[in-house]
């Protein structure tokens, strides 16, 4: 077993292994009633009765067998279920949160998923990575947003003070008539 796996591997036995004592007893005591059910009947009844009895017990025995053997795949289901939530719970509160720290620090998908506790199941493996990929592609168009952003205020800014220089050089060469409209620009523009 890894330590990085969250849920244990429990080696899983067949319902048919779980079945089995069920249905050894169901023949022991079912065997036994016919037997003695058998020679409490006088002797020319006990062909009938036996064929009938044994009969019985057969039917009696495939009905535990099948009891049995449903009931132990559904202890088996239940719990590979209860694994499966327990699992799914320990991605969603521990495992995502962390990967997604790790990838907002500026760590790579890979080097993110790598160092997070694997989960023992295949798929909530493939999600595990399903979501880092996405969740890397996101952090990665998110920087971009924001250096394009951080890009055009830049130039914008560059040009706000261009255009402030030369709104005050304006101020200084034109009349007292142009002198107004151009100090309206410069405190729209500032």
């Amino acid at each position: 077993m890894s330590a990085r796996e969250l849920v244990p591997h429990q080696p899983e036995r067949s319902p048919v292994i779980d079945a089995l004592p069920v249905v050894l007893l169901a023949m022991v005591v079912t065997g036994g009633v016919t037997v003695w059910l058998t020679f409490q009947v006088p002797a020319p009844d006990r062909l009938l009765v036996g064929a009938a009895a044994a009969g019985l017990s057969v039917a009696l025995c495939f009905a535990a067998a099948a009891a049995a053997y449903c009931a132990a795949r559904a202890r088996r289901t239940d719990g590979r279920l209860r694994s499966l939530e327990s699992g799914i719970a320990r991605l969603v509160d521990d495992v995502v949160p962390t990967v997604a720290r790790r990838l907002r620090d500026g760590a790579s998908v890979d080097t993110a998923v790598a160092a997070a506790p694997m989960p023992a199941d295949g798929v909530q493996r493939d999600i595990l990575r399903t979501v880092a990929r996405e969740f890397g592609v996101g952090e990665r168009q998110r920087a971009a947003a924001m250096a394009a952003c951080a890009s055009a205020a830049g130039r914008v800014q560059a040009m706000a003070t261009s255009m402030l220089a030369d709104l005050r050089e304006m101020e200084g060469r034109h009349s007292e008539e142009v002198l107004g409209d151009l100090l309206k620009l410069d405190h729209s523009t500032a």
